[in-house]
């Protein structure tokens, strides 16, 4: 039962975020077929949930067999379900064990189970919810899935368990994710690449790796261009030994171009010490390249070389397709940033699930939700992918307060500056982490991980509020705060001003937005008639050598002169 790897369990190198996309679409089926689906969703929705509860203190092969035992039936059945799907459901309820190890996991949800106990819901309705996806894991050995088919122009999906046809008519789908699918369809039939679907009650999700849609040199393939990769860090080929006899898949594309996903790039070629920090809130997300070569805690060490404050303009209730498309125009910034000023990697803040906010600002909060900024990272980690770069997330708390303290930004440009800096520190931590364990000398509690940010009062002395200088005893203690709390504390009671107001908009006489006052320019973030401004600074420092960016102080923003265009 050896195949690709599940896609899901792939991650980058940041550990959090699966570099996979997925592509969901509706679909149409005739009657017999959506009975058949109705039952193979039955039987593996079962295994699965018999994998998840028989999953501790047995390895994958013998639940994987235990799962066969219990659900194995004829093929003369349509609704029977074949030992690759039921390795599928292995791997699902593995996968679920493994993020709810309690066991208490409910299937159907626990508040439609407690519907169901009060009576308000029928013992089908029940039962319909839950039904699970119909899983696939892809095979590349077998044209990318051996149940689902897409067609050349991924107009219609064909699946096939025992025998048994079903064809799952699709809409046309245009754009990247109607380029997106074709591309796939014609990898998938050349056996270069492995696809996941995952087909719900209405809707069909094609799920694979968009690395594997990369530029590839002249006459090499995938597999030859992957196995040069992993030979370069040192690692062995992936998948099953070859022997002395094994040979290449011959290339497919000689005659024809190899489809290339429509997001990849050329790699970033990555400056040391340098990061994008990216800070989000309800209506403004601010994006902030920062340098830092010599003390990682050290605030007034961080040099700013560029800023963008994105105003988001999104309307109450704006539909899942303009959020998306406005993020994405968001991430597209970033990447740009980073390839503008040299940047390896991009840094930005975890912890923020689903907030609870009442009162005043509960609209307010509720403009960027969890789901907007899930998407806004997914979409992140999949752009940088494709440039050879890569995403880091990092404790943010307190990065407002700390980052208006030092730096002479907007809000949100301010805290993402502090958020940067911390994802150097983060980085720094995890290749000390790696090469201590390397050598033997990793400590019994780790390597310490130290982020906490070294507070300069003498940065910015004109924000002390009483004096121009704090005195010793409020220096004292905020060099010997030793954890973030402390901080916060110390800079509070220190009656520091640190909220940098973002600029004003005002509307100009032709319609258009301007900046009230000096020190920033406005431009769209997209198309005509879509939401979103971007307000990037003026203030221009022709650099030392062409196309490279200056290091400035931390106190005044400048930028490369493509900034200014």
């Amino acid at each position: 039962m050896d195949a690709e790897p599940n896609p899901l369990d792939r991650l980058v190198r940041n550990g959090n975020v699966p570099p996979v996309q997925a592509i969901s679409l509706p679909y149409d089926v005739h009657d017999a077929g959506h009975e058949i689906l109705v039952a193979l969703r039955r039987v593996q929705s079962a295994a699965v949930r018999s994998a998840y509860t028989n999953a501790p203190g047995r390895t994958e092969e013998e639940l994987r067999d235990l799962i066969k035992v219990r659900y194995a039936a004829s093929a003369r059945d349509s609704g029977s379900v074949d030992a690759w799907l039921l390795h599928c459901a292995t791997r699902e309820g593995i996968k679920l064990r493994a993020q709810r190890p309690d066991g208490k996991l409910v299937f159907g949800g626990r508040q439609n189970l407690e519907r169901r106990r009060k009576g308000l819901i029928t013992a089908g309705d029940w039962r319909s919810l839950r039904l699970r996806p119909l899983v696939s894991i892809g095979d590349k050995g077998e044209l990318g899935n051996r149940h689902f088919r897409l067609s050349e122009d991924a107009r219609t999906c064909t699946l096939r368990v025992y025998g048994h046809a079903v064809v799952l008519a699709l809409p046309e789908m245009r754009g990247k994710r109607g380029e997106l699918l074709r591309a796939v369809a014609a990898l998938t039939a050349a056996g270069e690449i492995n696809v996941e679907f995952r087909l719900g009650r209405d809707r069909l999700s094609v799920i694979f790796d968009p690395a594997d849609l990369r530029r590839l040199p002249a006459g090499v393939t995938l597999q030859q261009d992957d196995d040069a990769r992993l030979a370069a860090k040192g690692h062995k080929p992936r998948g099953r030994p070859r022997g002395e006899g094994w040979k290449p898949p011959p290339f497919r594309w000689a005659d024809v171009e190899r489809p290339v996903h429509p997001e990849w790039g050329p790699a970033i070629t990555a400056l040391p010490g340098r990061c994008l920090g990216i800070d989000l809130n309800p209506g403004w997300i601010g994006l902030t390249v920062v340098e830092n070569r010599g003390n990682l805690r050290s605030l007034p060490a961080t040099h700013v070389l560029d800023h963008r404050l994105v105003r988001l303009d999104l309307p109450r209730g704006a539909s899942p397709e303009l959020v998306t498309e406005t993020l994405a125009k968001v991430a597209g910034l970033a990447v740009g940033l980073c390839e503008m000023h040299g940047v390896g990697f991009v840094s930005m803040e975890e912890g923020l699930g689903k907030l609870r906010s009442g009162g005043r600002s509960k609209a307010t909060n509720h403009r960027l939700n969890s789901w907007d900024r899930t998407r806004l990272k997914a979409m992140l980690a999949r752009r940088l992918g494709l440039r050879e770069a890569s995403l880091v997330t990092v404790w943010a708390a307190y990065s407002t307060t700390i980052g208006n303290v030092v730096f002479a930004l907007p809000d949100a440009c301010a805290a993402a500056a502090d958020i940067g800096r911390r994802g150097l520190a983060e980085v720094d931590w995890r290749a000390r982490t790696r090469a201590a364990r390397l050598n033997g000398s990793l400590p019994k509690g780790g390597v310490e991980k130290d982020l906490l940010p070294f507070p300069c009062p003498e940065a910015l002395p004109s924000l002390w509020k009483d004096s121009d200088m704090p005195n010793a005893a409020v220096q004292a203690r905020l060099r010997q705060a030793g954890t973030w709390q402390a901080v916060h504390r110390e800079i509070k009671s220190a009656a520091i001003g640190v909220r940098r107001p973002h600029p004003e908009l005002v509307s100009g006489a032709d319609g258009h937005a301007r900046v009230s006052g000096p020190g920033h320019a406005v431009s769209r973030l997209g198309h005509r008639r879509r939401p979103g401004l971007v307000l990037r600074p003026t203030a221009v420092k022709r650099p030392v050598q062409p196309g490279t960016a200056a290091a400035t102080d931390s106190r005044e923003a400048r930028v490369s002169p493509q900034a200014a265009r």
